[in-house]
């Protein structure tokens, strides 16, 4: 049940992200670092309108390795690529313990 809670999580999200911004035209007309900064900046947007800037910033890398599962993005520090790690590893090959892992930041207290 995690499992189809979690990617319904993600696809919802993804569903309402995809109306602002047109994620496959980016990734297919920029670069990594360029995409990275786009993809960053509409996602913080879009969380913006939904939570009203109650999130953290680890919220918004949860919100951006889901939007980029195979992690072709750039992550900016040691903590946002585990971040990324653990949500890729969720999305690949659910499992209770790495999704408790994730439940651990900060981003779900």
């Amino acid at each position: 049940i995690s499992k189809t809670i979690f990617r319904a999580f993600r696809k919802f999200y993804f569903q309402g992200f995809k109306s602002v911004f047109d994620l496959i035209q980016e990734k297919k007309i920029n670069s990594s670092q360029e995409f990275t900064r786009k993809t960053r900046e509409h996602t913080r947007a879009y969380l913006t309108v939904i939570f009203r800037d109650n999130f953290s910033e680890e919220m918004l890398e949860i919100f951006v390795a889901m939007l980029d599962p195979k992690e072709k993005m750039i992550p900016t520090t040691r903590e946002t690529a585990n971040i990324r790690k653990i949500v890729c590893q969720l999305l690949y090959k659910f499992n209770r313990y790495t999704l408790e892992e994730l439940f651990s930041f900060p981003a779900f207290i």
